[in-house]
């Protein structure tokens, strides 16, 4: 009730993709796909104070995100190695202005291969051989900065948007927010044993969710692609 009072309906949305995200690899197996999150928005709008309130939800404290423009190749590939069912969250990562230098080393394209959990980054392991070393990715990709993602079309498709912005803030979401930053990590770090001792009956409800959602968005004449419609079905399962 708090997240929806601050939130809204983005607010479920994003605790959805989450929980989804703890089911990530259950459901690539199943359904080959699992799509990226961007929460976008002016500064302000609430973006990091939900992100770092669902990380609370796994256990994990004052922690956002890692901004992949100030990182190296490797060091990214090990951001998306490190987890299994859980997201990745990346902040401020196509920023223009400064650090342009690093920021040319990051192109939205190498996360393509993580929609279907496939490796983002392929190494030689130095044994003389032709062995590489090639991790699947097993997590989820949250994208969260002010600016939209400028990418090609293959990896917007892949993508599920929320917009963030100030015009619905009163001083009672203010409050609500005000109440998610100062919640204690133990009071809700639970979420994630609910969630995990629940696989059975959120897998069921999920694929019975998925082919109907897929119908109905098949439905509308406003949307053709198939990609879109198959993202928005599994968020809405």
């Amino acid at each position: 009730n708090l997240l929806w009072r601050c939130f809204g309906a983005k607010g479920i949305v994003a605790l959805a993709f989450w929980l989804g995200s703890i089911y990530a690899e259950q459901i690539r197996a199943e359904h080959k796909s699992y799509p990226f999150l961007e929460v976008v928005g002016e500064p302000g709008a609430g973006k990091s104070t939900l992100i770092e309130f669902l990380w609370k939800l796994l256990g994990r404290r004052d922690y956002e995100g890692f901004d992949p423009s100030k990182s190296t190749l490797a060091a990214r590939a090990r951001n998306f190695a490190q987890v299994a069912g859980m997201p990745v969250v990346l902040i401020e990562g196509d920023r223009s202005g400064e650090d342009k230098a690093h920021a040319k080393g990051f192109d939205w394209d190498e996360l393509k291969t993580a929609y279907n959990g496939r490796s983002v980054r392929s190494r030689g392991v130095k044994n003389g051989g032709n062995e590489t070393y090639e991790p699947p990715f097993r997590g989820a990709i949250v994208i969260s900065q002010n600016a939209d993602v400028s990418a090609s079309d293959a990896v917007l498709q892949r993508i599920i948007h929320i917009n963030c912005d100030v015009s619905a803030h009163t001083q009672t979401t203010k409050a609500a927010a005000e109440k998610l930053e100062r919640m204690a990590i133990e009071d809700v770090s639970g979420f994630i044993l609910k969630a995990a001792l629940a696989a059975g009956d959120i897998m069921a409800a999920f694929s019975a969710g998925a082919d109907k959602y897929e119908k109905l968005l098949q439905a509308s004449p406003d949307i053709k692609n198939l990609r879109i419609i198959k993202n928005h079905a599994q968020i809405m399962a």
